[in-house]
């Protein structure tokens, strides 16, 4: 039997919790994650502003994700502490406990959990068993034609379109403005973009990657060649690092200049 994903259209009551949390574009992002669900949240006054010593409204996206791991293991992000809680009414949740339980969720986990090679010895009655997806293939991406010529300062918008031969689908797309050294999450999948604004003359290469449902990421081979004109900006903080970390301590500091000051 092949994997079942259903859609969740609607994750039920209780499964998102007080503390949510977002997969944020902060340079900390393991390789080829993608998203399972985006839900937008918008709180009244508990949103955290900075590290953890702020809050106040704000907005976010939740997220369930998913990546493979060097070794070959799944790594799955419920990003919520009340997962469980549609799985089973055997909980705290206040209320009628019954409420958040749904079976999308539970096949979902039983799908899960057969991409990690486990599956339960006993099965509910209204639940399917699952086998592991044999997809073994990553997806591939291309870059388009940019709009123009880039320049430091402007704001370019970086599309192209990505497929997956494989067996699967593609589960999302990354982008790397800087020949590899760095990735960020696209907007899309089988279409994406992505806003680029560069902030160094010279020439680069922008790359990019798609993985695909079984956490299987596309190696680039086709990156594209750019020269970037004009005069690169300056920032008080090092290109790596940032508040506390001496500015002579990270090769290739830059040095404040006025004109930026705020950014």
């Amino acid at each position: 039997m092949q994997t079942i994903y259903p859609i969740l259209d609607v994750l039920p009551k209780g499964t998102i919790a007080e503390e949510p949390m977002q997969d944020e574009d902060n340079g900390y992002r393991p390789p080829g994650v993608f998203h399972l669900s985006d839900t937008a949240i918008t709180s009244s006054s508990s949103y955290l502003q900075d590290w953890g010593s702020t809050e106040g409204n704000g907005s976010m996206t939740h997220a369930l994700t998913l990546y493979r791991h060097s070794s070959g293991s799944l790594v799955f992000g419920a990003n919520t502490y009340t997962w469980s809680w549609g799985l089973s009414t055997n909980h705290d949740l206040s209320g009628d406990s019954s409420s958040s339980v749904d079976v999308n969720m539970q096949q979902a986990t039983i799908n899960l959990l057969a991409d990690m090679n486990v599956q339960p010895s006993t099965l509910q009655s209204n639940l399917l068993l699952a086998s592991p997806s044999t997809d073994t293939i990553p997806p591939t991406s291309v870059i388009g034609a940019l709009p123009f010529a880039p320049f430091v300062g402007g704001v370019m918008t970086i599309s192209g379109t990505s497929v997956d031969v494989g067996g699967g689908v593609v589960g999302g797309v990354e982008i790397s403005t800087d020949n590899g050294t760095t990735w960020h999450p696209a907007t899309g999948r089988g279409q994406f973009s992505y806003a680029w604004t560069p902030t160094l003359a010279g020439t680069t290469f922008l790359c990019s990657r798609a993985v695909d449902d079984s956490g299987n990421i596309e190696i680039p081979t086709n990156c594209l060649n750019v020269n970037v004109s004009g005069t690169s900006q300056w920032s008080i903080w090092p290109l790596k690092g940032g508040p506390g970390i001496p500015m002579t301590s990270v090769p290739g500091y830059l040095l404040l200049s006025p004109q930026h000051h705020n950014r």
